[in-house]
C-alpha cells in the first residue's frame, strides 16, 4: 500500500484529484449524485438527503459498512485515525500518513437488478431476463403491456403490496416458470377469462407471499401444476373466476390467505388450507369449491354455499349473513364445524360428519 506522508491540506486535495468513489445512498443500485464540503461538513445527496457530518480536515470514506445493500455517510480523521460512520460507529484505525480505502455500496449487493421506478418495459426486461437471479421493483405503477415468463429469476420482490402496482392490460399476467419467490407485489387487472391469472404457477417449488390480484380477468392466483407451491398471506378481491386456483397435489398449501368478491368462488380445487378466508356477500356463489384439507376457514354471506364438495374439513365456520343457502354441502370427513345464519340449512347431504354445530339457522 502506497503511503502518503504529507500535511493535511495536501492529503485532501491529493485525494480529490485522483477522484473519490462513488456510491448508492438510497440502494437503487445506481451511484448517486453527492459532494463532501469540508468546510461545514455538509454531504449532499441529489435528491436523496442534505445532512452534516464531519469537520474541516475530514477525508469523506462512504461506503456500505451494513451489509442492506446502502452506502452509509462517514469520514476518516487521518489526525487521530479516526472512523466515524454515521448511525453506526465511530473507531480508531490507521494514522495521518494513511489513505482510507472504502466501497461505493449499492443495491446490487442485496438484488441483482432494481427496476427503474415506474418503468414497466424495464420491469418486463428483468423478469424476463436470463441474466438476473432476483429483482427489486420499488414503488411506483407498471403498465404491463404483454406476458411476462419468468424462466430464471428465483427472487422477486416488491417494496410494498400496495404501492409496488403491475397494472396489466388484457390478456396478460405474470407467468412463473422457475423455481421462485414473488413477495410484495400488486397484481392488476390483467388474467384470461377462466384461466391463467394475474400470477399463474406452472412449475415446482414457487412460493408468492405478502401479494394482492385485483379485477383479474379469470383466476386472481393460479397453481396450475408442479410441487411444493405456497400461497402465504395473499388477497385475491373481484376476479371474474375463483381468487385462488389449485390443482390436485398434495404438496401446495394456501396459508393466511383471503379472497373477497370473487365469482364464483374464493377458493376452487386448492389443497392444504389453513386460516383463510372468503367474504363473498353479493358476489361468490361458493366460498370453498371442491378442496381438500381444510382447517380453520371462515365463509361470510357466499351466495349458495360456504363449503362446497369438500373434504377433510376441520374447525371450520360460516355465517351465512341470511343470503347463504347451505353451510356445509356435499362435504365429507367434516369434524368440529359451525355454521349459522345459513337461509336453508347449514349442513346438507354431507357425510362422516362428527361434531357439528347450528347456530341461528333459518333451515
Amino acid at each position: 500500500m502506497k503511503r502518503w506522508a504529507i500535511g493535511g491540506a495536501l492529503f485532501l486535495a491529493l485525494i480529490w484529484s485522483v477522484g473519490m468513489p462513488a456510491a448508492d445512498f438510497d440502494g437503487d443500485s445506481r451511484d448517486d449524485v453527492a459532494i463532501f464540503r469540508p468546510s461545514n461538513g455538509l454531504w449532499a445527496v441529489r435528491g436523496v438527503t442534505r445532512v452534516y457530518f464531519g469537520t474541516n480536515g475530514d477525508v469523506p470514506a462512504a461506503g456500505e459498512f451494513t451489509g442492506d445493500g446502502v452506502a452509509e455517510i462517514g469520514v476518516f480523521r487521518s489526525s487521530s485515525g479516526l472512523w466515524a460512520i454515521r448511525g453506526v460507529s465511530r473507531i480508531y484505525f490507521g494514522s495521518l500518513a494513511d489513505t482510507p480505502l472504502t466501497g461505493g455500496g449499492g443495491g446490487q449487493r442485496t438484488y441483482d437488478y432494481v427496476v427503474k421506478p415506474g418503468d414497466g418495459e424495464d420491469l418486463e426486461e428483468a423478469l424476463s431476463s436470463d441474466v438476473y437471479r432476483s429483482v427489486f421493483i420499488p414503488a411506483g405503477d407498471y403498465t404491463i403491456d404483454e406476458i411476462i415468463t419468468v424462466d430464471h429469476v428465483r427472487k422477486i420482490v416488491g417494496e410494498d403490496r400496495l404501492s409496488t402496482s403491475l397494472n396489466f392490460s388484457n390478456d396478460c399476467y405474470l407467468d412463473i416458470n422457475t423455481g421462485c419467490k414473488v413477495e410484495g407485489i400488486r397484481l392488476y387487472g390483467g388474467g384470461t377469462e377462466g384461466s391463467r391469472g394475474n400470477l399463474y404457477v406452472r412449475t415446482h417449488y414457487v412460493t408468492v407471499e405478502n401479494c394482492l390480484s385485483e379485477t383479474s380477468t379469470g383466476y386472481g392466483f393460479q397453481h396450475a401444476q408442479g410441487e411444493y407451491a405456497s400461497f402465504i398471506d395473499c388477497i385475491a378481491s373481484q376476479s371474474t373466476s375463483a381468487g385462488f386456483k389449485g390443482c390436485n397435489n398434495d404438496s401446495c398449501r394456501f396459508l393466511n390467505c383471503l379472497a373477497r368478491y370473487c365469482n364464483p368462488c374464493g377458493f376452487n380445487e386448492c389443497r392444504n388450507l389453513a386460516n383463510c378466508t372468503v367474504v363473498g356477500y353479493g358476489s361468490s356463489l361458493n366460498g370453498f369449491d371442491s378442496c381438500a384439507r381444510v382447517s380453520n376457514c371462515y365463509a361470510y354471506g357466499c351466495g349458495d354455499n360456504g363449503f362446497y364438495s369438500c373434504s377433510m374439513v376441520s374447525a371450520c365456520s360460516v355465517d351465512g349473513a341470511s343470503v347463504t343457502d347451505y353451510g356445509f354441502q356435499l362435504c365429507s370427513y367434516l369434524s368440529s364445524c359451525h355454521a349459522e345464519n345459513c337461509t336453508v340449512a347449514s349442513f346438507y347431504d354431507n357425510y362422516f360428519a362428527d361434531n357439528v354445530v347450528t347456530k341461528y339457522s333459518c333451515n
